[in-house]
């Protein structure tokens, strides 16, 4: 078989004829050998640091790779530290003409472009910001800095289970293979983050051994990130569910082990859905689902939305919109959502857990969450988040929140009840208020808020059926076909109310919940033959 010309380099290594084991197998392993400049060009650029060893093509394809690294140049020149004066304006000048050096500084650069761009700072965003870093290491390793595979090997490290390629391991073979090692052990602790290893002479009686330092070490972690894609770990460092009381116990083995990592739907699906049950809310469904179109657009899988609140008059269907995306994301795969009302966050410890040593020792709501549904990424909605309470004695729910909601802090959250560290930053936070002044300005400011405009008098038949569907749900029902019908007159009634606006939707669905238990008392009062 004739090999195609854009075929990237490294073919030479095994035989590939198309016909022999062999040759499938390397390329099973390394499918990067058989794309082509066309294939590598369609790709994100900020998301071949994911995809694609540094050097494995940068030869082969350098024209296209190159248009790359001038349009990475162009966008971390747009910081305020990169204009004429600024502390990176020579960074990114000598790394637009290709400075292996330059890309390396240049990667603190990426943090000041993607926060100081304003818009939304959920996940999105935040994935965002560790794309153009990597990026700029990957373009400094392709450029010859071999000391950029160590912080690029630590961020692979991190890469979500569900959005690894399944060349991943390989992958990180190809980086690890040529790390930087040092004779200065210290040093080489340093660079990877690693605690500095004991003085000559050995460590002091009764300590624990050394860890190992410098490559060896990076090697040593990385065998545990390259296995089991859709699941992740969410206990931070080490943890013995065993030194739990007994009533914990449970929480903590759960957490223990890796969790599923679920993915989220089709976004058109899931759009078409949500505006065939609530047309009103066209704006905030369009919003999500975009977000959700970007994230796979950059390359994710498992994908994790924005903190949001759905924010509206009391009866928009603000409550009913949450617990339904929450409800469709996790169709046919069991809980993967939880809900609690912010009325009910009278303080601190619900969130965060009563610390272990107390009698009334618990988990908080986001540790009980993970280990119920056993998703590493579950949906977690708060209905009513203005009205959540607190004080400065026992805490405040809201404070809490501010760290649960920010991307970064969110990957250390200590729950008090299991003495454990989580990484919550998977998770998809869902609330609704009815006024954005009940809220922190601190927690406010980390926030995406969606208006939920009140139902229209043509929403009349959706709404009803909606309310039809709940009912049915409340009482274990498979469908609106099990609940006994309206009398013509009442139903009338009801669409007459609602749609001269005398009957809001949330006085509709009381009325209409009176009329079904009415219309089944009458079915049952009536004598059977």
């Amino acid at each position: 078989m004739a090999m195609s010309d854009d075929i990237g380099e490294g073919l030479e290594v095994e035989a590939y004829d198309g016909e022999t084991e062999a040759a499938a197998e390397a390329v099973a392993r390394r499918p990067w050998l058989t794309w082509t400049a066309d294939q590598v060009r369609a790709r994100d650029p900020l998301t071949l640091w994911r995809l694609l060893p540094p050097g494995a093509m940068w030869d082969r394809f350098r024209p296209v790779l190159d248009e790359m690294r001038l349009s990475v140049a162009a966008l971390l020149a747009r910081a305020e530290a990169a204009q004429p004066g600024g502390e990176y304006e020579s960074e990114v000048t000598v790394a637009r003409l290709g400075d292996a050096t330059g890309w390396r500084r240049c990667a603190r650069l990426a943090r000041q472009v993607t926060q100081g761009g304003g818009g939304d700072r959920g996940p999105v965003a935040h994935q965002r910001a560790v794309d153009l870093r990597a990026t700029c290491f990957w373009v400094a390793i392709a450029q010859g800095d071999s000391w950029s595979r160590i912080p690029l090997l630590s961020m692979l490290a991190d890469v979500d289970y569900a959005d690894r390629p399944e060349h991943y391991a390989e992958l990180l073979s190809q980086l690890a293979t040529e790390l930087p090692d040092t004779p200065d052990p210290t040093t080489g602790a340093i660079a990877l983050g690693l605690p500095r290893p004991d003085p000559v002479g050995g460590a002091k009686p009764g300590s624990a051994p050394a860890r190992p330092t410098g490559a060896e070490a990076l090697r040593a972690a990385l065998d545990d990130a390259a296995a089991s894609p859709g699941w992740a770990r969410v206990i931070v460092g080490p943890f013995d569910p065993a030194s739990l009381p007994s009533h914990l116990r449970r929480y903590g083995e759960a957490l223990a082990k890796p969790l599923r990592v679920r993915e989220w739907p089709d976004p058109e699906r899931l759009r078409e859905q949500l505006l065939a049950e609530f047309p009103w809310c066209h704006e905030a469904v369009d919003r999500i689902c975009s977000d959700l179109s970007l994230a796979r657009r950059i390359g994710g899988q498992a994908v994790r939305l924005a903190p949001t609140v759905l924010i509206g008059r009391p009866g928009a269907g603000k409550s009913r919109l949450a617990l339904r995306l929450a409800e469709l994301v996790s169709a046919g795969h069991g809980p993967r959502y939880t809900t609690a009302t912010g009325a009910g966050m009278s303080d601190n410890r619900f969130l965060a857990g009563t610390a272990k040593g107390w009698a009334t020792a618990e988990p908080g709501w986001v540790a009980k969450s993970l280990a119920e549904t056993r998703f590493a990424n579950p949906t977690l909605v708060v209905d009513e988040l203005d009205k959540v309470g607190g004080n400065e004695m026992n805490g405040r729910p809201q404070h809490t929140l501010i760290s649960l909601t920010e991307p970064s802090t969110a990957k250390r959250v200590t729950d008090e009840g299991l003495g454990a560290v989580l990484d919550t930053s998977r998770c998809t936070w869902l609330f609704t208020a009815n006024d954005r002044r009940g809220i922190d300005p601190v927690l406010r400011a980390r926030l995406r808020f969606l208006e939920v405009p009140l139902p229209r008098p043509e929403d009349y038949a959706v709404l009803l059926h909606g309310i039809c569907r709940d009912l049915a749900k409340e009482f274990g029902g498979a469908g609106t076909d099990v609940l006994p019908e309206l009398m013509p007159e009442v139903a009338d009634a009801l669409e007459s109310g609602f749609r001269s606006g005398r009957l809001s939707a949330r006085g509709l669905a009381k009325l209409v919940r009176r009329a079904i238990e009415g219309a089944a008392e009458a079915e049952a009062a009536q004598p059977r033959h």
